[in-house]
């Protein structure tokens, strides 16, 4: 497939996104084609010292939904190459983030990053085989005050009896945000009980501008990856999956242009120009998954390992469950 073809499904898809629906599924008997999920970060989840330093906290929502053959993207891919029995599936996502540089206020040093919230929409498309796995993404949202993310946390901390966060006052200004993204995963069978798999992500935007590499492995009973609740592909079954229970493993390292939550003035990235050696992070993501039926659940830890412009060595946890019916 060629480079032009996938932007042009990229652009296909973020043209046409207001034409999508929930009324675009399978309705085969016995096959779960919807999924909603949710899923929360917090530092305060890590095993060990507590923090909001950094990545603070972050509320996400999945709704998924597996396309029908006569859906018009569903055929957008198969005249752009890809196979008539490609699973697609659409996933819409919405998530809050909150970031801060802990209880610092003093921002002149330039050693912390702003505290700044992001609200964004982010639907996805995920075209997958027993061979591999594409996803094509936009993003559409908003940063700063209007984000609701000081609110969310104040409100949290009041309910905890915590002190709250006087630095949210110097929060980065509001801000659009928009952008595309996309992801190739390649998935490399091991064994039954055991498999590896790649996953190569870009990121395009004034949100973010990043370019990602991923090398995991699973352990555990798992499907394969394009049938697996990991990348929604427990939906659109001719027969029920077996259930699931795994932990899965990635290392990854990314390559970071630009991070609209560090942009202190206007479009200025002080942070990160000149693109230099210390915008690359590197870390790890382990997960522990589970899905029974229609019922899942995860739990995770995310560790960046590296200091960098972006942020210094620095972990989070993360609770998620979903539910999948027709």
């Amino acid at each position: 497939m060629k480079t032009s073809d996938l932007l042009s499904l990229a652009w296909m898809f973020s043209i046409c996104l207001p034409g999508l629906s929930v009324n675009e599924v399978m309705a085969q008997k016995n096959t779960l084609t919807k999924q909603v999920g949710f899923k929360h970060d917090n530092d305060v989840f890590r095993l060990k010292h507590i923090t909001d330093k950094f990545y603070s906290f972050g509320l996400i929502i999945n709704y998924t939904t597996a396309l029908r053959d006569d859906n018009f993207l569903k055929k957008a891919s198969e005249n752009l190459g890809f196979n008539e029995t490609d699973k697609v599936v659409f996933d819409n996502m919405v998530y809050l983030k909150g970031y801060t540089p802990e209880y610092d206020t003093d921002l002149s040093t330039g050693t912390f990053r702003p505290f700044a919230g992001v609200l964004n929409w982010e639907p996805s498309l995920y075209i997958s085989n027993d061979k591999r796995l594409w996803r094509f993404g936009t993003v559409l949202g908003v940063r700063g005050k209007i984000s609701g993310a000081e609110w969310v946390q104040d409100s949290f901390h009041d309910l905890i009896s915590d002190p709250k966060f006087d630095g949210w006052r110097y929060q980065l200004p509001n801000k659009f945000l928009y952008g595309i993204n996309g992801s190739f995963i390649k998935p490399l069978p091991f064994l039954n009980w055991m498999d590896f798999f790649s996953e190569s992500n870009l990121v395009l935007g004034n949100y973010q501008t990043f370019l990602e590499e991923n090398i995991g492995l699973r352990i555990g009973r798992f499907n394969s990856l394009n049938n697996s609740v990991m990348y929604f592909g427990n939906l659109d079954q001719l027969k029920r999956n077996k259930n699931e229970y795994f932990l899965v493993v990635k290392f990854f390292g990314r390559a970071i242009v630009t991070d609209t939550t560090l942009a202190r003035d206007g479009n200025k990235q002080n942070v990160l120009n000149p693109l230099d050696k210390r915008n690359l992070q590197a870390g790890y993501y382990a997960a522990f998954h589970i899905q029974a039926g229609r019922f899942g659940a995860n739990v995770s830890h995310t560790r960046n390992s590296t200091e960098s412009n972006v942020s210094g060595k620095h972990s989070y946890g993360s609770l998620g469950v979903n539910y999948s019916f027709h």
